[in-house]
């Protein structure tokens, strides 16, 4: 057994009459260590999910060929070296980083950004460094999906945002110039955003930060899908999702209960939140907790005056949702 990780950990699931369940409250285990890296394991998919019940959690072992994804705390100890030296070759599966906690250094050929917490870096394939902070702990969530070279990509995407300063979530993607270098060829807003209220000061606000439009066949896949906005990936895919929701005074909004037929892995970066499950007592969310929910009916209910800021990998169910899922 792994010593504890110090990182919270939400799971949902169903029982066997099919009734939402907290399956399990408790920190994530410290399944491998490497300088000054802690990792534990949030999700495991060996294979393209077949229902919301798929995977592991906090678990070693389970094959990460292709056609896997993997989602991954770390908790890296302050230090001068780098995460990911700039020497290490390009990656050969899709990652994102999500910066959680401290800050996160990315290098990408001629370009560097520094990221903070919420922020999204997609190296897309490209060769690139990371360099944590030298003074405190650093903790992200990386998502990692090994390439399965005969996967069928049925949403095509691109990166259809411009650059500058981002209002929602900032994204970080690296790709390659005109002369063939590689760099940072975005690094601001995504494209694709749902909003309700005041742009400035929304009541709630969906913003697609990445959207792989199906199973992964190469490491640049992914971007901005077309409108019309849809909440769940499309084709099964995965999707990372950033999330603005209001506080309000009063109890919950009961027409706020909702199911997605997805394996749902929830980051809160600011602001503090219940979570409901139908005839439960909530859990109360705070910066840096992670639910790993499966597909489970819910709501959400803002606790303080900061709005509530969550970034969600979103993996897509391809049997669709089950009864159990949906009320």
């Amino acid at each position: 057994m792994g010593s504890d990780l110090g990182w919270r950990c939400v799971i949902t699931t169903h029982n066997g009459d099919g009734q939402p369940i907290f399956a399990s409250d408790d920190s994530l285990r410290e399944l491998e260590t490497e300088a000054t890296t802690r990792l534990g394991r949030i999700l495991a998919l060996p294979a393209p999910a077949m229902s919301a019940d798929d995977g592991v959690s906090d678990a070693i072992g389970v094959a990460t060929g292709p056609g896997s994804l993997t989602v991954d705390a770390l908790v890296v100890w302050p230090a001068d070296e780098g995460l990911v030296p700039l020497e290490v070759g390009p990656p050969e599966s899709f990652e994102a980083y999500i910066a959680v906690q401290g800050h996160l250094h990315v290098v990408v050929g001629p370009n560097e950004a520094v990221l903070h917490p919420g922020d999204v870096f997609i190296p897309r394939g490209r060769t690139y460094g990371l360099q944590t902070s030298a003074s405190e702990e650093t903790r992200l969530v990386r998502v990692r999906a090994v390439v399965d070279p005969g996967a069928d990509v049925a949403v095509s995407t691109a990166i259809r945002s411009s650059s500058g300063p981002a209002r929602r979530v900032r994204r970080v993607v690296a790709g390659t110039d005109a002369t063939g270098r590689p760099g940072i060829v975005q690094d601001g807003d995504p494209a694709v955003m749902f909003v309700m209220g005041d742009e400035s000061d929304p009541d709630v606000a969906l913003v697609d930060v990445w959207e792989l439009g199906g199973l992964v066949r190469s490491a640049e896949q992914g971007g901005d899908t077309s409108d019309p906005w849809e909440l769940e990936p499309r084709v099964s895919g995965m999707k990372i999702l950033n999330l603005e929701l209001k506080s309000v005074d009063g109890p919950p909004n009961e027409g706020g209960w909702h199911a997605t037929a997805t394996i749902d892995v929830d980051i809160v970066i600011d602001g503090t939140v219940e979570m409901y499950l139908p005839d439960l007592p909530p859990v109360t969310l705070q910066p840096g907790d992670v639910l790993l929910q499966r597909g489970t009916d819910h709501l959400w209910r803002v606790i303080d005056d900061r709005s509530l800021r969550m970034v969600t990998v979103m993996v897509g169910v391809q049997a669709g949702p089950s009864p159990a899922a949906t009320s």
